[in-house]
């Protein structure tokens, strides 16, 4: 009974062998058919041509410079702060040439402070109708008389200081500008007075005065009377 078992088995094994050498020959077989079916071989690679141009000196010279040129800048980079080293000063002609400007300023500036103001001639007269009295300077006598001024006369008062003008007798207007400690006295006046640009004045009507401007004037005195109405318009003042 073994021995019948183990001769089945030997002959099972037998035909294994044979298959696997079966296959074995015909995949030979096959890869060798594809051999011999595949077509010729490629061509050979078409060669280089012979008259390629060639790099002369120049363009070689040109090349080694900038490679050179490039390799010097990456060396500075990668100094960092170091390359602050090789910084140069600026020279002084630049430093002075950009502070001449300042300097001829402050000159300019210091030669007009230095110049003394100029103080002009005092006058008085009368132009047209309007009598003129203009740059005195400390001067409290100064008075205009009844028979001088007539009701279609006006006086103008410019520039003066630390004076006291007194006009006696009916006028058209008076007009102060640009005056500083100056007192205006007057009688009677048939239009306005008016007050521009001045300090520290005073005016002193002693009969009537129908209206009264006062236009950008600091510490300014008005001396009115009472029995009279006068219709006062300030701007831009400190009384």
């Amino acid at each position: 009974m073994a021995s019948q078992t183990i001769k089945e088995f030997d002959a099972a094994l037998q035909k294994i062998e044979n298959i696997i050498a079966q296959g074995r020959a015909s995949g030979s077989t096959v890869h060798h058919q594809q051999k011999t079916s595949a077509g010729p071989p490629p061509p050979p690679p078409p060669s280089l041509p012979t008259n390629l141009p060639t790099l002369s000196s120049s363009s070689q010279q040109q090349s080694n410079t900038g490679g050179s040129m490039s390799a010097d800048l990456l060396n500075e980079i990668n100094q960092g702060r170091d390359i602050l080293k090789k910084l140069k000063p600026a020279g002084t002609t630049q430093v002075e040439h950009k502070e001449k400007p300042l300097n001829e300023v402050q000159k300019k500036e210091t030669n007009k402070a230095a110049q003394p103001v100029v103080q002009k001639d005092p006058k008085r007269y009368l132009e047209k109708d309007t009598w003129k009295i203009e740059n005195f300077i400390g001067d409290h006598s100064i008075v205009i008389e009844e028979q001088d001024i007539s009701m279609r006369n006006a006086v103008q008062i410019n520039d003066c200081q630390d004076c006291t003008v007194t006009i006696n007798g009916k006028l058209k207007a008076i007009v102060l500008s640009n005056c500083k400690k100056v007192n205006v006295i007057f009688d009677k006046v048939v239009s306005n007075v008016e007050c521009i640009l001045c300090k520290k004045i005073q005016v002193l009507c002693r009969i009537s005065c129908p209206s009264m401007n006062i236009d950008q004037c600091t510490d300014v005195r008005i001396c009115l009377d009472q029995e009279k109405n006068c219709d006062l318009y300030l701007s831009l003042i400190h009384i």
